[in-house]
């Protein structure tokens, strides 16, 4: 009885964690992936542009088939799985040293969700990492939209948000806009 209820409480709080990283969760999950008004859904071959993550050569946009990056950057260090609230599939989050890829399914094939930087070994193309101050931030991207303690910059299908702690940066996402 006991391992059954820990069993329930920890595969609800996984479900919410995963519910609150989805973007749109307990939206529409249409599977059609045509740019049109009527769907609202993005054709994902075109929506490559705006913000993206750099490393090792590799240029990784929200809303990229997950396997292209896969074949870049190989084997994660760490890899997690669960259902998806809001698609038809499985969420899935790869883990490398400095930064957390998530996924999200679509017709059989995953995209890039998410991007977060875990650390200030690596940086954004225009040369922000965690630690940096405020003003290196709007100095490489502009004023932004402030949210609370940061700064949201949108670009095309992609959403740019840096965290701060007084004047320094403890956290870098790059986020589909879906």
């Amino acid at each position: 009885m006991k391992k059954s209820f820990k069993k329930v409480i920890l595969t609800a709080v996984c479900a919410c964690m995963m519910a609150f990283t989805a973007v749109g969760c307990g939206g529409d999950s249409g599977s059609d992936t045509g740019n049109n008004a009527q769907t609202g859904q993005i054709d994902k071959a075109e929506s490559l542009s705006g913000y993206y993550f750099a490393t090792g050569g590799t240029n990784i946009y929200v809303n990229q088939k997950m396997e292209d990056v896969l074949s870049s950057l190989g084997e994660p260090v760490q890899y997690f799985e669960s259902e998806s609230c809001a698609y038809q599939g499985m969420d899935k989050t790869y883990t490398y040293n400095s930064f957390i890829i998530k996924t999200y399914p679509e017709n059989d094939v995953d995209y890039v969700l998410s991007v977060s930087l875990r650390d200030d070994t690596v940086q954004t193309p225009e040369g922000i990492a965690i630690g940096s101050s405020k003003s290196d931030v709007t100095t490489a991207y502009g004023a932004g939209e402030e949210s609370g303690s940061a700064l949201v910059y949108t670009k095309d299908q992609s959403r740019l948000t840096i965290i701060f702690d007084g004047d320094s940066v403890t956290s870098i996402e790059y986020s589909a806009v879906q």
